[in-house]
């Protein structure tokens, strides 16, 4: 063999959702092996269910069944949707509007506002992220801005 030809063959890391099928694969077969146990709760004053302390105890083992491991994933997405819906509404909208330039446009136009100001710039994004965040207006959305990054 050639060194072309075991440069080739590097070891590729898997696909996103191989790696993820192998974690829900590993935690399925921990359920056969970590004992199952509890802890006692109970509603404090503000309604807020707090764990007691010293409460632990072991409950009847329940391991996963190969259907409750491909039900899990349907459950998953039921759970995140919200999220999920979310990521790709915005996720979708940042492509249009990056599609038209408009924030490549913005983003250069800040550049070149704060050249040599470097600092200005990076108290006006993080005071917006600050004040949006602290009002609860991007929450979850800032999980889109990630592409802005790249820049």
């Amino acid at each position: 063999m050639n060194n072309q030809q075991k440069k080739k063959r590097k070891l590729n890391l898997p696909d996103a959702y191989v790696i993820l099928f192998a974690i829900l694969l590993i935690a399925a077969l921990l359920t056969y092996i970590i004992p199952a146990g509890s802890f006692d709760r109970e509603t404090s004053e503000n309604g807020i269910d707090v764990i007691v302390p010293d409460s632990y105890s072991q409950i009847e083992q329940q391991p996963t069944s190969v259907i409750d491991i491909f039900r899990s994933i349907q459950d998953g997405l039921i759970g995140g949707a919200g999220l999920i819906f979310l990521v790709l509404i915005i996720g979708g909208a940042f492509a249009v509007i990056e599609k038209t330039g408009a924030i490549d446009n913005l983003i250069m136009k800040t550049i070149r506002g704060t050249q040599n100001k470097e600092w200005m710039l990076i108290i006006i994004v993080a005071s917006l992220f600050s004040t949006f965040g602290a009002l609860g207006i991007i929450v979850n959305a800032v999980i889109a801005f990630i592409p802005i990054g790249k820049f």
